[in-house]
């Protein structure tokens, strides 16, 4: 039996790192088989995200409704 870090498994999880012997299931499906359904699922927020500054909200929703079923949601925090 091989054990994996957490790291390793977001990897794996997320596809950035192929899935050797066995599956993992999230949210009760195959990563590998419904990997787009279940990113769309569970989402993403990112620590640091770089856009060209010249892009506005409604054209950065456009570009990530490619990747991302729902596109951006922003929440702003200020203090």
């Amino acid at each position: 039996m091989q054990f994996v870090t957490p790291t390793q498994s977001t990897k794996m999880v997320l596809g950035y790192t192929k899935i050797e012997n066995g599956e993992i299931l999230l949210i009760g499906k195959d990563v590998v088989e419904h990997e787009s359904s279940i990113k769309n699922d569970i989402g993403v927020v990112f620590d640091d995200f770089h856009v060209p500054e010249t892009l506005n909200v409604t054209q950065l929703d456009k570009i990530t409704k490619k990747y991302l079923k729902h596109g951006i949601q922003t929440i702003i925090l200020s203090d």
